[in-house]
């Protein structure tokens, strides 16, 4: 028997309280037909613009998700290997047009496509990261490193290095029976009391905004939820942080 696709999608990004001007992070949520398309993006603090280099990689992956070929049997991996590649032949594309310089795209990302009929997904990382699905919790750490896809760029387009990069420079994660499933910039590692008490934290704030159901169904559970958790408990993301919580209903 089919399993109903009933799900609540709930996203957040917010900047962090270390970061002065702007929210370097970027988080896109889209459905085609069966598929459920979700990415965050995170800028390098040190590059420049980074903001911009997250919000440009999001704008250019959604472009390539409406323009894939959907009328076909394809398996999820094959799909996202394609989503992927479409993406970065769009990047170089935009990069050379406009003559970006390699400083100007230091952004992470991580990208999810879900079927919603069969709750099959495959989940791949670009950069540090954290994911969650069925409750089973997966911090993506390059000691704050990134594997940046920008440096990559040029190696991709001149030895038609895609498939190596695919292969060998990016984690990948493929989930079946998906109940929930959560990815995030790292941000969400990244919560402080701001009393700078020594104290052990009172809640476990990534448990609170990815496990605990409080205000399901709720489309500002997130909001709501940091809110609560910097009035209520004193704890606040220092760093940028983005989140897509997906969670099917039975």
């Amino acid at each position: 028997m089919e399993k109903p696709n009933n799900f609540i999608i709930n996203t957040i990004s917010r900047k962090g309280s270390l970061h002065k001007d702007t929210n370097e992070d970027f988080l896109l949520s889209e459905e085609r037909q069966n598929l459920i398309l979700c990415a965050v993006f995170d800028g390098c603090s040190t590059g420049k613009d980074s903001h911009f280099a997250s919000a440009l990689f999001g704008k250019i992956l959604r472009n390539s998700f409406f323009s894939l070929d959907l009328n076909r049997t394809i398996d999820l991996e094959n799909l996202m290997q394609e989503l992927s590649q479409l993406f970065i032949n769009k990047v170089i594309s935009i990069q050379k047009e406009l003559k970006i310089p390699t400083s100007e795209l230091l952004s992470t990302g991580i990208f999810c496509l879900l079927n919603k009929q069969n709750r099959e997904a495959k989940i791949i990382a670009i950069g540090d990261g954290f994911l969650s699905q069925n409750r089973q919790n997966e911090i993506i750490n390059q000691n704050n490193t990134p594997n940046y896809l920008a440096y990559h760029l040029e190696t991709i387009e001149k030895k038609n290095g895609f498939e190596s990069w695919y292969r060998n420079e990016i984690k990948h994660f493929q989930f079946s029976e998906t109940k929930n499933v959560t990815i995030a910039t790292d941000g969400i590692l990244s919560f402080k009391n701001q009393t700078n008490s020594m104290e052990d934290l009172i809640i476990d704030p990534i448990a609170y905004l990815i496990i605990d159901d409080f205000l399901q169904g709720n489309k500002s559970m997130l909001s709501r939820k940091l809110n609560i958790l910097k009035n209520k408990y004193a704890l606040s993301n220092t760093d940028d942080i983005s989140i897509i919580r997906i969670d099917f209903i039975e």
